[in-house]
């Protein structure tokens, strides 16, 4: 039987989504305050896309970088990067892609690419204006 996506957004998943976006602001101040070269804002997304599934991952990331944003403007744009990144991982965690070492290394692999593809094209409509 085919559900949709209603059936996707449960109480966990309601629950999961405050957790995620908190974990996503601690990383993004963390690697702020710390001038990291790599940003860590991401761990919950991935987290509760790989729990909940791709379209409670894209909400979690657009939800972060929202609350991101009203301490550095910069991170709302850069919303569709968190999106794309929790509903691929979603996806993967729903194929399931993490249940092996190589499955890890490859949905590793694969995200690295859908982030820089995505942020590559925000930074690049972002100079444009």
């Amino acid at each position: 039987m085919k559900r949709g996506i209603r059936y996707d957004f449960s109480l966990l998943a309601l629950l999961l989504i405050p957790v995620g976006v908190s974990l996503n602001v601690v990383g993004y101040q963390l690697s702020t305050i710390l001038k990291l070269p790599v940003f860590v804002d991401q761990i919950g997304t991935i987290m509760v896309s790989m729990i909940a599934g791709p379209w409670i991952g894209l909400l979690t990331g657009l939800l972060g970088n929202v609350v991101n944003g009203m301490l550095n403007p910069i991170a709302i744009g850069f919303s569709i990067v968190s999106m794309s990144i929790g509903f691929v991982s979603g996806y993967l965690s729903k194929w399931k892609f993490y249940n092996n070492i190589f499955g890890i290394i490859l949905s590793c692999i694969l995200l690295t690419i859908v982030s820089a593809f995505t942020a590559a094209i925000v930074t690049v409509l972002s100079l444009v204006e």
